[in-house]
């Protein structure tokens, strides 16, 4: 594995001091030989963009890394009186959630498959045209994704966010490298959009940790919405 994915897996790993129930993944496949690289090119309708390709035979074949992690803090008298303890507790619940999971060679296929890059064809031109030209590397809890627009280079082209509902279509990384160097320093975060956009520079509409406020993240991981 190289240092990004270690650095993936260890950060991954050292949330599990916050419960046994905190980390739901934290593994990572050795890297493609270039016969394998081969075989998945076969399988796959369209071809994959060399930022991936590289990521897959240099980085890992499929990196797993998962987190979810849940702070229950004291519901104020106020809301129990309101709806009841039970209720006011959950109330009371911070969650912070994401991990790096992605680049997963054995889903590739499924997610770059004609059912899912035509979802669009009948509903809203632009939509289609960006669904067919993007290359998805990572899916998204909520049904998203995160893709390679390669209509335009297929060697480095463009880190995408796809909406399933189609509100959010837009590019947030000139390239893969620039959207995994900034991501690991959000802590994996997500990447829900909600989660990143507090992260996007107003200048270049791409993702960068000096955009936000990186102290206000790290104090979710310790329970602190604040």
């Amino acid at each position: 594995m190289s240092l990004w994915v270690e650095r993936a897996v260890s950060f991954t790993q050292s949330l599990r001091r916050l419960g046994a129930d905190s980390v739901r993944a934290a593994v990572a496949s050795p890297p493609l030989t270039a016969s394998e690289l081969d075989e998945l090119r076969s399988t796959l309708n369209s071809q994959i963009p060399g930022s991936l390709a590289h990521f897959l035979c240099t980085e890992s074949r499929s990196c797993n890394c998962e987190y979810y992690l849940t702070f229950q803090h004291e519901p104020k008298a106020s809301a129990i009186a309101m709806v009841g303890a039970e209720m006011a507790s959950l109330f009371a619940q911070t969650n912070v959630y994401g991990g790096a999971s992605l680049c997963q060679s054995e889903h590739l296929a499924d997610w770059n498959s004609e059912s899912v890059l035509s979802v669009f064809d009948d509903i809203d031109r632009d939509c289609a045209n960006l669904w067919r030209n993007t290359f998805l590397f990572k899916a998204i809890s909520n049904a998203d994704f995160l893709g390679l627009y390669i209509a335009d280079d297929l060697n480095d082209p463009p880190v995408v966010y796809m909406d399933h509902e189609a509100t959010i279509h837009r590019p947030i990384a000139p390239t893969l490298d620039h959207f995994l160097n900034e991501w690991e320093k959000l802590w994996y975060v997500g990447p829900e959009y909600w989660e990143l956009e507090n992260f996007i520079d107003p200048d270049t509409g791409y993702i960068n940790a000096d955009a936000g406020n990186l102290s206000t993240l790290h104090a979710r991981f310790r329970g602190n919405d604040g």
